[in-house]
């Protein structure tokens, strides 16, 4: 992955660090104004957050911010991987932002904040842009590995 590309994914994982700070946030009257805004964009009533809907939302962001940091520890250091192994571990990462873009976005829909799933859209195209652009899912030879266990 170029240096670029590399900056572009680490950009995108700080995105989702700063989306789970703001749904930790709701832990509190003190903290919880930019998840209430949040709310208020998506159409949801944010008027009365009680104990359970802020330890939901803060565990959401406890969540959301620690998947972040994974992914960017992991991308970080996917570069100095032979490219049968980093191929694999990308496929995988791919695999695991696909689902849970469906999983979330169904939930989204279901739960009437549908406007969750246009942003979640965007950050899975996001996603799928910059690990397309930088041709991480191929081997040296251009074919994509048909087998990620040969990793």
């Amino acid at each position: 992955m170029s240096e670029v590309a590399q900056a572009m994914m680490a950009r995108w994982c700080w995105v989702v660090i700063v989306f789970g700070v703001v749904l930790i946030g709701a832990v509190s009257p003190l903290t919880d104004a930019p998840s209430r805004a949040l709310f208020a964009i998506m159409g949801g009533d944010h008027s009365s957050m009680d104990a359970p809907l802020r330890f939901a939302v803060a565990l959401m962001g406890a969540v959301t911010l620690g998947w972040g940091l994974t992914l960017l520890a992991v991308t970080s250091v996917l570069h100095r991987l032979d490219r049968p192994v980093a191929c694999s571990l990308w496929r995988r990462l791919t695999a695991a932002v696909l689902v849970w873009y469906v999983v979330d976005s169904i939930t989204s829909i279901a739960t009437v904040f549908a406007l969750n799933a246009v942003s979640n859209t965007v950050f899975a195209i996001a996603f799928a842009l910059i690990v397309w652009w930088s041709q991480v899912l191929r081997s040296d030879s251009g074919s994509t590995i048909a087998n990620p266990r040969s990793a």
